[in-house]
């Protein structure tokens, strides 16, 4: 590279091993050689013959610039300038290279072109004129010519770097970083949104209190294996950090790096264990809906209130996920994937999907296939409220709330049901009920109710 133009000085292996032990490393310096002229594809090539034929030359002129030597006499002045990016911005087309106390603004002003494809952590071999403006230096490139990509662990200044420097590991550190750095997250996948059609698509991954949106194209759904995704797995990918209006975003690198890590089997949490189990913690839960509070403003969720085994919870769904629950009124039984959380000291649950409406009676052929443990008559009878396994024995109606017979062994009870419940069961049905005592009356609990069907 001169003022002129740009060539390659081209040697064979055995000769610039020969060159290397003469002068040592070339790269920036400024050298005189003795050459024939070439030609291949098109480009201009000078051909080395002897190691002798080469020196460095005693004029400054032509050397290359670090970022850290740049000084006032450079300015106004055509420059050759070997740098490592910082950062990039493609609608400004600039670069930011960096030196170990400096920094140094590229600005692409080539008329009508793009600025070149550059990532966090390249080498570049630039050409331009050096500029100062406000403090600041600016080196100005006006041609695609004037950009040599250098080879990945090309020695810049005193040290060796890897061609891609992270600058931050974590999401607490994405929240904090520049515009078009590079680095790697791994969250916990809180929402996925699949794409849809021309739109890409958006995962929302969150550690602690940290949360950034993934924003991925259609493409990369399947080849990433990004459609197995499920709320509760955690998300492992190398990505580059932007900003739109205000707000923070993770786009995937040129590399797609990225590794799904499956949760482990959500266990079922009884509602009465809420206060104990950690926060952040998830569990799959299932009740009964006792109460649905409308939101109280624009930005309010639903409050749904669940109950099971006598224990009231909080299920916050905000409107975008209420709607999704069809046919969601008092009285239903649910089950759905949660997070335990805590709003004002009070422990409420935070949907996270997998929602589905249970049925109010299910009939089963095995008592195998009922997922909820079975207590003994003496056990319920001492006020424990849970799943009891009975007989129908007789059913007594009433005005407005009837009353069942139930039979286990040499135990019968009596439980208050709503009306008109139970008028179609049989006598000798055998059923797994949920029941809950109160005073000395037993009543219906909240629960699916099994019919074993033999």
């Amino acid at each position: 590279w001169d003022s002129t133009g740009k060539a390659y000085l081209t040697l064979w292996p055995s000769l610039y091993q020969e060159v290397v032990q003469k002068l040592g490393e070339l790269q920036g310096k400024a050298i005189r050689a003795t050459v024939t002229l070439g030609k291949y594809k098109g480009r201009l090539q000078l051909h080395l013959s002897s190691a002798l034929d080469i020196e460095i030359s005693s004029k400054e002129k032509g050397k290359f610039l670090f970022v850290d030597q740049i000084a006032p006499e450079h300015m106004g002045k055509l420059v050759f300038l070997l740098g490592e990016v910082e950062e990039v911005h493609y609608r400004r087309k600039t670069l930011i290279l960096k030196g170990e106390k400096q920094f140094l603004r590229v600005l692409y002003v080539f008329p009508g072109g793009r600025l070149p494809k550059v990532q966090r952590g390249e080498k570049l071999a630039l050409r331009g004129v050096l500029e100062r403006q406000k403090g600041e230096y600016l080196l100005f490139v006006v041609s695609p010519k004037d950009i040599l990509f250098l080879s990945p662990r090309r020695k810049i200044g005193k040290h060796w770097v890897k061609k891609t420097s992270l600058s931050f590991q974590s999401l607490e550190e994405a929240l904090k970083a520049r515009e078009e750095s590079l680095g790697k997250v791994r969250g916990e996948v809180v929402q996925v949104f699949p794409p849809k059609g021309k739109w890409p698509g958006k995962i929302w991954l969150q550690k602690g209190k940290a949360k950034l949106p993934l924003v991925f194209w259609k493409k990369d759904w399947q080849t990433l294996g990004l459609s197995r995704l499920k709320v509760g797995d955690q998300l492992e990918v190398e990505v580059k950090l932007k900003q739109y209006g205000g707000k923070k975003k993770l786009y995937l690198t040129r590399e797609k790096k990225a590794v799904i890590f499956p949760r482990q089997e959500v266990k079922t949490l009884d509602l009465h264990k809420v206060s104990q189990v950690p926060l952040e913690s998830i569990w799959k839960i299932e009740g009964q809906v006792t109460r649905i509070e409308p939101p109280k403003g624009k930005k309010a969720p639903f409050r749904i209130y669940l109950e099971s085994q006598g224990e009231e919870v909080l299920l916050v769904l905000w409107p975008k996920q209420f709607e999704k629950w069809t046919g969601l009124s008092e009285g239903k039984r649910i089950s759905f994937l949660g997070k335990v959380k805590q709003y004002n000291k009070e422990r409420q649950i935070q949907y996270l999907g997998e929602g589905k409406i249970l049925p109010l009676v299910q009939r089963v052929n095995h008592l195998r296939e009922i997922p909820v443990p079975l207590l003994s008559v003496k056990e319920l009878e001492k006020g424990t409220p849970g799943y009891g396994k009975f007989t129908l024995e007789k059913i007594q109606k009433g005005k407005e709330r009837w009353k069942l017979v139930l039979k286990n062994q040499n135990h019968s009870i009596i439980v208050s049901v709503p009306e008109g419940f139970f008028h179609k069961l049989p006598q000798g049905t055998e059923i797994v009920i949920p029941l809950q005592k109160e005073g000395e009356e037993f009543k219906l609990g909240n629960g699916t109710i099994y019919l074993l069907s033999h």
